[in-house]
């Protein structure tokens, strides 16, 4: 199994946040509508001593609130680097993955999630031949939250074992309170 880049654990963090997303039945709001939708994820920079604000990616929301695009990395001359498109199957769970370059648009990867119980597996497609060549998994809680990212089975790949997964925690109000990642390879195969 392939490292995945910290683009690739953005699109999986969205991905799931859009599969723990759910219905706040507060009364005194709306049904179905979320308190908080993030936009934009930027990083301030300090040039000629003034702060300087500097969006690195945008998100895009569909009219039910689940994410439809997200454009990653934007760059100096005011582009992104890439494009990505979330589509979703009738019960509202995302199905695919497409990501796009930037520049030219050309499909540079695709993603297919599917859903057993409470575990959800990412297959990497070969955008040419549509062919596997990685995948990943996502556990998800009883509050149908994601729990973990990756798995906690020590895994073995060529001569190695590795152990790589993220698990999460979330507070009171349902919001992500803490992640931990674990990552340990390689360890000598025995």
């Amino acid at each position: 199994m392939k490292k995945l880049s910290v683009a690739q654990m953005l699109v999986l963090a969205v991905i799931a946040l859009a599969a723990g997303c759910k219905k706040d039945d507060d009364p005194g709001r709306e049904p179905g509508k979320p308190t908080f939708l993030p936009v934009s994820v930027s990083y301030t920079v300090e040039q000629n001593g003034s702060k300087q604000r500097v969006i690195l990616d945008s998100l895009v929301y569909n009219g039910d609130y689940s994410v439809g695009t997200l454009f990653m990395d934007g760059l100096d001359n005011q582009q992104w680097e890439y494009r990505i498109q979330f589509g979703y199957n009738s019960n509202k769970q995302c199905t695919t993955v497409t990501w796009f370059n930037g520049d030219n648009n050309n499909i540079r990867e695709l993603d297919s999630l599917a859903y057993t119980g409470n575990k959800v597996t990412i297959y990497r497609l070969d955008p040419d031949d549509h062919r596997v060549w990685n995948s990943s998994s996502m556990t998800l809680g009883s509050d149908n939250k994601v729990a973990l990212l990756g798995s906690k089975d020590t895994l073995i790949e060529m001569d190695t074992k590795m152990l790589d997964y993220t698990e999460f925690t979330y507070n009171s109000d349902g919001n992500p309170a803490n992640f931990f990642i674990i990552i340990m390879r390689p360890i000598l195969a025995g």
